[in-house]
């Protein structure tokens, strides 16, 4: 039907000299464009809502003490992946051993997650963020004692620990978001650790690799990464102690102010009022 009105437009548009030709557009063409405009602005409206939400986030002490961390966990994990294979050719290691420290590195990624699995929900009562903490500490230490690992049986111990220690606090990158923001804003968050996370996961190996050029020696660039890790460990842990404390001040005034309305209650009926006011200053002075 569109294409026959469209045909009698044309016909009758060419039978007239002086009359101009038009384009016929469709009423269904001009609802679908307005629908793709008004979904565009929705979209933009929602980007900036959620942008709004993220930059609330740095309000926070919390997280950007955990984004801090964060920084200096990346340093921790990518230094040693990024040099371990040059550093134990420098060692002179065989080349088909350095191979094998490689095998053994994804093995060690592979164990990690699957005692991840196992011991989960043994851990579920653990706070996410001493979790994390714990396992940075881990790993930042075997980085410091990878550097005393001259030989392949010794770095082969030290490169599978340290799979799986950095497995499993890659894995914890995503409880520690949703016990930070909450459900509601667990995804901003977790996009937001990482991308603080990105300026060392950067810069970090680029940085040792200076520190290699300038000594010639990877005893520096281990150095940074391990002090790191223990950093960021030492961060997530006052975190975790910052957020108890707050956990233990709220149930205290929460139990305060039970104790405060009960003692009112049980004294304004029995008392006078000089009696009732004095039993609830004794009760809020105690809280």
């Amino acid at each position: 039907q569109l294409e026959r009105r469209n045909l009698q437009d044309s016909d009758s548009s060419t039978s007239d000299e002086g009359a101009r030709t038009e384009p016929h557009v469709a009423p269904n063409d001009e609802l679908a464009v307005l629908s793709n405009c008004g979904k565009l602005v929705n979209g933009f409206r929602a980007f900036f809502e959620d942008f709004k939400q993220g930059a609330k986030l740095y309000r926070d002490i919390d997280f950007m003490l955990t984004g801090v961390a964060y920084n200096f966990y990346a340093m921790s994990n990518w230094i040693p992946f990024v040099f371990m294979a040059h550093r134990a050719e420098k060692l002179s290691i065989p080349q088909k051993d350095v191979y094998l420290l490689i095998t053994v590195l994804g093995a060690g990624t592979t164990i990690g997650a699957i005692l991840l699995v196992i011991f989960s929900e043994k851990l579920k009562k653990i706070s996410a963020i001493v979790q994390q903490s714990v396992t940075l500490f881990v790993m930042g230490g075997v980085v410091l004692i990878g550097l005393t690992s001259t030989n392949i049986t010794a770095l082969m111990v030290n490169v599978g620990l340290f799979a799986v220690a950095s497995t499993w606090a890659l894995v914890l990158c995503g409880p520690v978001p949703l016990e930070l923001a909450g459900k509601d804003r667990a995804g901003q968050a977790y996009a937001q650790l990482y991308f603080l996370s990105t300026i060392s996961m950067l810069g970090g190996p680029v940085l040792a690799g200076y520190l290699y050029d300038v000594t010639s020696a990877y005893t520096l660039p281990y150095l940074l990464g391990g002090i790191s890790g223990v950093i960021s460990g030492l961060l997530l842990a006052t975190v975790a102690w910052r957020r108890k404390r707050a956990a233990s001040n709220t149930l205290a005034k929460n139990n305060c102010h039970r104790k405060t309305t009960t003692a009112a209650r049980s004294s304004v009926k029995t008392v006078s009022l000089s009696d009732h006011n004095t039993s609830l200053k004794i009760a809020q002075t105690e809280c």
